[in-house]
């Protein structure tokens, strides 16, 4: 085989680099850090070239995160609005205080219809059924969802 052709003879002539210095030992220096800026640049554009497919998995990957986390966040929420809602109630809060009317309001519109649902005797149970069906749902809804997106990313 004739020389600059693979053989085991000489290393073959596209692993010289220009000034005929051997391209393995370029990338071996460039890993541990014996390059100069400019050098530094060019490598980290050619990184970002070669591996846009871990790249965009990787995106993928911390946007789904987010997305979980933020959805987490809001079913976390709106469960202790309604928990909250029901805690005030049971413990005789004012109605009229500013707190109380905000998780009031708050917790009539989360409770998406499951109040009335059933209808036990005691008021008590009423208002632990009716704000406690819709606190363990938004749970459920919740938990499946960040499941659901974090299996998508």
């Amino acid at each position: 085989m004739p020389p600059g052709h693979g053989s085991r003879s000489a290393p073959a002539a596209r692993n010289r680099l220009p000034d005929g210095e051997n391209h393995s030992w370029q990338i071996l220096r460039n890993l541990r850090g014996e390059h100069s800026c400019t050098q530094r640049v060019a490598r980290g554009r050619l990184l970002a070239m070669g591996s846009s497919r871990t790249a965009v998995r990787g995106t993928r990957t911390r946007i789904a995160a987010i997305l979980a986390t933020l959805i987490r966040t809001v079913g976390g929420v709106i469960v202790l609005i309604l928990v909250a809602h029901v805690v005030l109630t049971l413990g005789n809060a004012n109605p009229t205080n500013g707190i109380t009317m905000f998780l009031t309001y708050w917790a009539d519109r989360l409770q998406l219809g499951f109040r009335g649902l059933f209808n036990p005797v005691d008021p008590r149970t009423r208002l632990v059924i009716d704000y406690g069906v819709p606190a363990v749902f938004w749970l459920v809804v919740t938990w499946v969802l960040v499941r659901l997106v974090r299996r998508l990313g």
